[in-house]
């Protein structure tokens, strides 16, 4: 097992496969984070607009946090 570790910790990747990686994550970490400050600094104009209540526009700031714990379950495979 120790042997298979090591092996892996030792690869060389391409310097543009790795810039290309860091883009990825960098993109959808500003992403991930303009999502969460999206909603609450319009909130009246979002229920006004898609005419909900509280409790919908509760059930759509989770849809946030629903997509995170999806997208790290599937961002696994991707890494």
């Amino acid at each position: 097992m120790s042997d298979l570790v090591d092996e892996e910790f030792s690869k060389e990747y391409p310097d543009l496969y790795l810039y290309r990686i860091f883009l990825l994550n960098f993109f959808c970490s500003v992403m991930v984070n303009m999502d969460h400050g999206s909603l609450p600094g319009c909130s009246e104009e979002v229920k006004k607009k898609l005419n909900i209540q509280n409790i919908g526009f509760g059930a759509l700031g989770t849809a946030v946090y629903a997509g995170l714990t999806i997208g790290s379950v599937l961002g696994t495979k991707a890494y």
